[in-house]
């Protein structure tokens, strides 16, 4: 049996734009089972499903979160399970691509997090917890990270360097007031 002969299912955050749009077509050539792609917005997501389809993928679900709200990081973590015990075949690989930085000023997630924290760290831990029940035994993970947190040279000049936070405000940002 080759790989694209095994039921599986691979998992794809952020396939709307960035790194995540670039890996979708690559990986609906190579691994055309099933798709399953998570982001925010119902629209960009079903125009990469189509994108996915048209590069090969013979089946594409999507799942809609936000993952700067924890509860529905959690909640698409039950859908994934749903569309495993529907017929989607397990989760053989994640790959946990969605990602944001601020630079302009202190945000906060529906929780009360930094908001990029709650996003590149929290969710991503959460996601991997809640969708355990949607995995294969043996299921990879991969987890993108990014090197523009840095700014300035690191990334050619392209995104602004990051403004120093005092981590006591950020350690508590519900009772913390914005000081940018």
């Amino acid at each position: 049996m080759t790989v694209t002969d095994t039921p599986m299912s691979i998992l794809l955050t952020g396939p709307t734009g960035g790194l995540g749009r670039a890996l979708l077509e690559p990986l609906a050539r190579r691994h055309p089972a099933h798709l399953v792609l998570l982001g925010r917005a119902r629209g960009p997501l079903q125009d990469a499903a189509e994108i996915a389809r048209a590069a090969g993928a013979r089946a594409v679900s999507i799942v809609e979160a936000d993952l700067a709200d924890l509860d529905d990081v959690a909640r698409a973590g039950a859908a994934l399970a749903a569309l495993v015990k529907g017929g989607v075949p397990p989760l053989t690989s994640l790959v946990l691509n969605a990602g944001l930085q601020m630079t302009d000023r202190r945000h906060v997630s529906a929780q009360g997090l930094e908001r990029t924290f709650a996003v590149n760290v929290a969710a991503q831990h959460l996601l991997l917890k809640a969708s355990s029940a949607a995995t294969a035994p043996g299921a990879h993970a991969v987890i993108v990270g990014s090197g523009t947190h840095f700014g300035d040279w690191h990334s050619y000049g392209m995104v602004p360097a990051p403004k120093w936070q005092d981590p006591e405000l950020l350690a508590r940002p519900d009772t913390a007031q914005d000081k940018t």
